[in-house]
């Protein structure tokens, strides 16, 4: 019988068959086999038994208008819906007018059969959803960043009476983790704010990593942005790799946001005795990996666990490509080496839409060789300057042999729902 590694990959997973590895190898799996699961009647004791928040019944008032933020369509969203459903019944007896506004960032907006799919056609003819657009006309300047840089936000989000944030907790590739105050900035930021929580020194800054949000610079960033305009109320998931709820914290976005990350942590963070040469890691499956931009979290979290000038070999679907003519396809596309787009990213004047997600894969590539096993083709990997495989068996004999006598494997199943911690 073949030994196999099941990674997290698109819908289904995919099975790596270690029978032909020659080399040693390790599993880095979660703390917690089994995370407990929640009910709707949990979620409504968490709105009742909010953390550094009042009830969310005595801050809703009949005739408010109320604006509930959720995720985009990048993000699990079928957890959403059972908040949504719950969080309606929840206020039902307060009448309300109510506008879901999806929190894009600097993505695009999603189309009318894109909000469809994520949020059920039962919420979508019950609610007004909108998606958020950072290059909007109408966003509104609600203050400034301690530097200067004026900070816009989502109008319908700024003008309305009460504002209410759904998101979930997981792993971050340079904010920590996901959550809290994310869920507003960038979220709901005009494209310049987005710029500048993004920018080239944060991104850079060593604080900026997988794991911390107390001493983290972005975080820091994004708090201060966010307190410009904060949430009257905030739900937090944290979910397990199904992306099935297993805990839910609510409350102040700050508050509850830590309470939550401090459970995320025990059930997220593994100690690990060594770094590997090679490491192969997942995106963690559907939804984020739909696309290469989201896979840049898989080899952030890669680079965790790597030995200097090792080999990541990342699986994940991309099913819908680079994506296709998006401003990061285009950069990278634009340099003959990473070497070359790093040189160019230090110049903040030349930042545009998605800059981040290639200083981080440049950040990666100068530390490590970096393999990618997709539905990408060949020449579309290499055009965005990684490594490509057919199969991850394929990915390995390369890597091994690139090793030589020192090659062991670490196997990231998990991708970016479990962050492996190096105590040497």
């Amino acid at each position: 019988m073949s030994l196999k590694v099941n990674m997290l990959y698109g819908r289904d997973g995919l099975d790596v068959d270690l029978s032909q590895l020659n080399a040693p190898f390790a599993v880095i799996g979660k703390t917690q086999l089994t995370l407990p699961s929640i009910t709707v009647d949990d979620l409504h004791h968490a709105l009742q038994h909010p953390i550094g928040a009042r009830p969310l019944k005595e801050i809703v008032r009949p005739g408010d208008t109320a604006c509930i933020v959720t995720s985009d369509g990048t993000r699990p969203y079928v957890p959403m819906r059972f908040v949504l459903h719950a969080l309606l019944n929840h206020v039902q007896d307060i009448p309300l007018k109510i506008t879901v506004v999806t929190g894009s960032g600097s993505h695009v907006p999603h189309t009318e059969s894109e909000l469809a799919e994520i949020f059920c056609q039962s919420l979508c003819s019950r609610l007004n959803i909108i998606g958020h657009d950072s290059r909007a006309s109408d966003l509104i300047t609600v203050g400034a960043l301690s530097d200067g840089t004026p900070v816009t936000m989502n109008r319908a989000y700024v003008e309305a009476d009460k504002r209410i944030v759904i998101g979930h907790i997981e792993p971050h590739f340079f904010t920590g983790y996901t959550g809290g105050p994310k869920g507003i900035a960038p979220a709901l930021c005009g494209i310049d704010t987005i710029l500048r929580l993004h920018s080239y020194e944060a991104i850079a800054h060593p604080t900026s990593a997988y794991g911390d949000i107390e001493n983290n610079h972005s975080t820091a960033l994004i708090r201060e942005a966010a307190a410009l305009a904060p949430p009257d109320f905030m739900i937090n998931l944290i979910l397990d790799e199904h992306q099935k709820p297993a805990a839910v914290f609510a409350g102040g976005y700050i508050e509850a946001h830590r309470a939550g990350v401090a459970q995320a942590r025990k059930w997220c963070e593994v100690e690990v005795g060594r770094r590997f040469p090679i490491v192969v890691v997942s995106n963690a499956g559907y939804p984020l990996d739909q696309n290469l931009y989201q896979t840049v979290k898989a080899m952030s979290l890669g680079l965790q666990l790597i030995a200097p000038g090792g080999t990541i070999i990342v699986t994940s679907e991309c099913a819908k490509g680079v994506p296709a003519g998006s401003a990061f396809e285009k950069m990278l596309s634009s340099a003959d080496s990473f070497e070359t787009l790093t040189a160019r990213l230090a110049n903040e004047a030349v930042r545009t839409d998605d800059s981040w997600q290639v200083q981080k894969l440049c950040q990666i590539r100068a530390r490590c060789h970096v393999i990618l096993v997709s539905s990408l083709d060949e020449a579309t990997a290499r055009r965005c300057h990684l490594g490509y495989a057919p199969s991850v068996e394929t990915a390995l004999k390369e890597a091994v042999a690139r090793a030589g006598g020192s090659a062991s494997v670490a196997f990231l199943p998990y991708g970016p729902l479990v962050i492996p911690r190096v105590i040497e």
